[in-house]
């Protein structure tokens, strides 16, 4: 039975009974017998329900129709290779049965993704509200779509992950530009001078809200610091000498109104050079960091005479962390070129829609989430079939026992569930498994067939295996799999490189000691002979260089096939 179908019977108020994976409606039959049907897609069976729950076989049928419309709260579309199911106005003790519904009745294994909808509102006016529709561009649960190859995947893959990450409020809230400004910002300007008075000017207001906020979140840990430490003149302009300052002094100045508020108190603190720990900590929330693309130093110098104008010069600085990272930083923020932080391999048109699109709060400020509102609901079919476990191959088993005279406690019910525990892939080299590659491999050989000491596994993992240890097969495996692998951290214009370094590598840092190879002895990959002879000894890498071929020809005098 179909979602879409369960959604219409009870629009109905016919009662659908759920029976192992899906759902069978109870009705009179042809023999005057009460059965039960789960196809009502078929016509007689659409016949006997009507006449049951005294329906017209029209109204049932619009209602079991996938096109149905006429229900605001629900919406089913179908596609190639794909399904959607989007619920609205459903409310949060209804999400996880209705999803769990969805996901009951498909009939083959499948990969899904959700999106939820959201209300932000607004803290300090609750009248103000912002709705985001469900986009899995935007508001997805998970990364990437999981697959799911057996009803018990439902639960603890998809329903459990939700709820474990609704109670850590790790769900994906919608993103917005800031959550102060609530909006994007952008500036033209022909004039480079003030397109970036306009930048700054901005960038100086949402400061101010931002140090505001880390004053008032930390509030409490500067004051036990002030009373713990106390503040001199050198901190605190216009006071008298030699004398300590606490909170209680604090207190009174801001009810005398020599200070508007705590932050404004805060602000006027100056610790110049000092490293204490309310300086460190003040320099920390005082200084909001500015990310942007190409703003190092090389490119912040060719604009440098028109930011220096608009910023001042008094109060700007650099911050080296090594040699090839640098940042210009005022004592209210800190340029951060974000290409600094891009994973190598990491192309910049996958981190920049990361980076613009994906990106999230998790300090969310002024607003608070009314969870699962709306929800939409993409499914992906055509992935592995789960499969049992062969009874034929089960019986080879037993029969194998029984003639070596060993006690044989294995069950198609254990063999079954490691399966689907297993995520039907190989337990050693995790391919994808069949009912023709499916065996069942003792852990322990020295044990028999029981549950408890099998491990499923390819045929052709079992083969090699034989008497060997899992740990040292999966390690044996391990080196077979990675043996002909190198990281792939070239740019693709040098991809010719690559394949001759991934071909010829020797490998490890023993070549800044010793390394050498004697023509027509020393095997290289796969067992070749070498046909160059080559050595080096007590270099350093400074001094390496890599020859040409040309270069190793005429000192080898001969044609050459590694180097």
């Amino acid at each position: 039975m179909f979602a879409y179908e369960l959604e219409g019977l009870k629009r109905l108020n016919i009662q659908a009974i759920k029976w192992g994976s899906s759902y069978r409606v109870n009705v009179r039959g042809r023999t005057g017998k009460m059965v039960y049907v789960s196809n009502v897609s078929r016509p007689i069976n659409q016949r006997l329900v009507a006449k049951q729950y005294n329906v017209s076989t029209e109204t049932l049928e619009r209602h079991l129709s996938p096109d149905y419309k006429d229900d605001p709260k629900y919406r089913f579309y179908n596609r190639n290779h794909m399904e959607s199911h989007l619920y609205e106005g459903v409310e949060a003790t209804d999400f996880y049965y209705k999803l769990e519904n969805v996901l009951s009745t498909q009939a083959s294994a499948f990969k899904v993704n959700v999106a939820l909808g959201y209300e932000l509102v607004s803290k300090t006016d609750p009248d103000d509200t912002r709705y985001f529709y469900p986009n899995l561009a935007n508001t997805h649960v998970f990364n990437n779509p999981i697959a799911i190859n057996s009803k018990a995947n439902i639960q603890t893959k998809v329903i459990s992950e939700i709820r474990s990450m609704e109670l850590a409020d790790k769900l994906n809230y919608p993103a917005l530009a800031d959550s102060l400004t609530e909006e994007v910002r952008c500036f033209g300007n022909d004039d480079p001078k003030m397109l970036l008075t306009d930048m700054f000017k901005y960038i100086g207001d949402v400061s101010v809200k931002i140090q505001q906020y880390n004053v008032n979140k930390y509030k409490s840990l500067l004051q036990k610091i002030i009373n713990a430490h106390g503040l001199t003149v050198m901190e605190i302009l216009g006071v008298n000498l030699g004398k300590t300052y606490k909170m209680s002094d604090v207190e009174g100045w801001i009810e005398q109104g020599k200070y508007a508020s705590f932050f404004d108190f805060h602000s006027s603190l100056d610790f110049g050079k000092q490293r204490s720990d309310y300086g460190k900590l003040k320099q920390q929330l005082d200084q909001v960091p500015v990310f942007g693309f190409n703003s190092g130093r090389y490119d912040i110098n060719l604009i440098k005479k028109d930011l220096f104008a608009v910023i001042g010069t008094d109060n700007i600085k650099s911050v080296i962390k090594n040699p090839s990272y640098m940042c210009t930083a005022t004592s209210d923020m800190k340029m951060l070129d974000i290409s600094n932080y891009v994973p190598a391999g990491t192309s910049y048109h996958k981190y920049l829609t990361t980076y613009l699109g994906g990106c999230k709060c998790d300090d969310k400020i002024d607003v608070s989430v009314v969870l699962v509102r709306v929800f939409s609901l993409t499914i992906r079919v055509g992935a592995a079939n789960a499969f049992q476990f062969p009874a034929k191959r089960m019986r080879g088993y037993k029969n194998q026992d029984a003639k070596a005279k060993r006690k044989f406690g294995m069950t198609l019910e254990h063999l079954n569930k490691l399966l689907q525990k297993q995520k039907y892939l190989c337990g050693i080299c995790y391919c994808q498994l069949t009912a023709d590659t499916a065996s069942a491999d003792r852990i322990n050989n020295n044990l028999v067939h029981i549950d408890g000491n099998i491990l499923i596994s390819c045929v052709k993992c079992n083969s090699a295996r034989k008497d060997m240890s899992l740990g040292g097969f999966r390690y044996k495996k391990l080196l077979e799999f990675n043996s002909d692998r190198l990281v792939y951290s070239i740019d693709r214009e040098e991809k010719d490189i690559y394949a001759k370094m991934k071909s010829n590598i020797a490998g490890g840092p023993s070549i800044i000691f010793n390394r050498y190879a004697k023509r027509n002895e020393t095997k290289i990959r796969g067992g070749r002979i070498t046909a160059a002879a080559l050595g080096f000894r007590g270099v350093e890498l400074g001094e390496m260089h890599c020859a040409t071929d040309q270069e190793i020809k005429e000192a080898c005098g001969q044609e050459h096939t590694h180097h």
